[in-house]
């Protein structure tokens, strides 16, 4: 029953966090509750791996609902390469008693502090900002890695907004290898991914991540 708590009081301090750049784009709130609802969701699952080794038969998959936020416009200035700037937002699982972990909601609450650190290191030029978003999507990207294959559509789109995140990361950051590494994978997962949870906006962004693959040219020696 305290998982249980916990894990909906996780749900609840991300969607405030997710209400917080809806409305008036302040990231430093929404860190704050992110961090929190990880710190949360950490501690509950603690208490729920105590129970693991008593569970016997296949793991039972969360039936949390996963829904983007807004496109977040005020944050940062335009650049180069597509951001893709909206955050996940949790409708709970039923489910939550039966569930050994919380391997996708873990994953969207990582993604959502990763996107804070990503568009307050664009809007304010902070290199060290850039890196730890960088760090906190190669771990939402780790998690979900591990979990089992959903057929949501907000969790295929999740994987894609992970790897463009990453190229656009990489290129603002000069390191253009990796970034046409990156956007290479989202060309392949666009090709096979439905995208109907995706606005033409977005996906248009990624076609155009897609294109652009290549590091800017040197001007030409006057």
């Amino acid at each position: 029953m305290m998982s249980s708590i916990a894990y909906h009081s996780a749900v609840q301090l991300n969607n405030q966090g997710v209400k917080a750049l809806e409305s008036n784009g302040d990231a430093e709130i929404a860190h704050d509750y992110f961090k929190a609802s990880i710190d949360v969701l950490t501690r509950s699952l603690s208490r729920k791996s105590q129970d693991v080794k008593q569970r016997t038969g296949a793991m039972e998959e969360s039936d949390a609902i996963f829904e983007w936020s807004h496109r977040i416009h005020n944050l940062y200035q335009q650049t180069d390469r597509f951001v893709y700037a909206r955050a996940l937002h949790i409708i709970p699982a039923t489910n939550s008693d039966d569930l050994i972990d919380f391997a996708h909601e873990s994953a969207a609450i990582v993604f959502n502090l990763a996107l804070v650190f990503h568009l307050i290191g664009l809007q304010r030029n902070r290199m060290e900002y850039l890196q730890r978003a960088m760090g906190f999507y190669e771990i939402s990207q780790t998690i979900r890695f591990k979990t089992s294959i959903s057929s949501c559509q907000q969790i295929a789109v999740h994987d894609l907004a992970i790897l463009n995140n990453l190229g656009q990361l990489h290129y603002e950051l000069c390191n253009y290898h990796f970034s046409r590494e990156y956007f290479n994978m989202v060309a392949k997962e666009l090709s096979c991914v439905r995208l109907l949870a995706c606005v033409r906006e977005d996906v248009n962004g990624f076609a155009l991540n897609c294109l652009l693959r290549q590091e800017p040219q040197l001007a030409a020696a006057a």
